[in-house]
């Protein structure tokens, strides 16, 4: 078991990925879970993130990332900027928590064409694009609804706030 353990590890803190075997799961997806069991439970996670998503008028993705920027679940439209938002809000992060007004829980950010909600749902970040005319209340709210799946998330791959750790 440690075995695996550790090859789960390297898969999540090195951001390698798998051959999907199931072609309504997300390639990013399938490869940070390596153990058979596991996919069952994979699989109902990205199902719940989809009715999530289609439970709000409007919403057009949604995409779980770990600490590190690592997209661990995606679903909805692809978007070609995704890395691009990754790392803004990186940058973000770092320049207002010198303002000394406590933990991040949500942003939002409104744009011509869509809008855009970052909500911490530690140990993971959700980013949710939306139309402008979806309602920003229930986005914000998405983040109640997305701590149980994040939960189960870190019930399979416990490792996931823990990279840092050695082999």
């Amino acid at each position: 078991m440690s075995s695996e353990r550790n090859t789960l590890r390297y898969v999540l803190c090195h951001k390698k990925a798998l051959e999907p075997s199931l072609s309504d799961i997300p390639a990013h997806f399938l490869g940070r879970f390596l153990f058979t069991g596991d996919l069952i439970s994979t699989m109902e996670i990205s199902k719940s993130l989809r009715k999530l998503l289609e439970s709000i008028p409007g919403v057009s993705s949604i995409f779980l990332t770990d600490r590190d920027g690592v997209i661990v679940l995606s679903v909805g439209e692809e978007l070609r900027s995704r890395a691009s938002l990754i790392s803004s809000l990186q940058a973000t992060q770092d320049q207002t928590g010198k303002l000394v007004m406590g933990a991040h829980h949500a942003s939002a950010f409104f744009y011509e064409n869509s809008q855009l909600i970052i909500l911490n749902v530690p140990p993971l970040t959700a980013f949710v694009v939306a139309s402008p005319s979806a309602n920003t209340g229930m986005l914000l709210k998405l983040r109640e609804q997305l701590t149980p799946l994040v939960q189960e998330v870190e019930g399979i791959v416990p490792e996931i706030p823990s990279c840092n750790k050695s082999n």
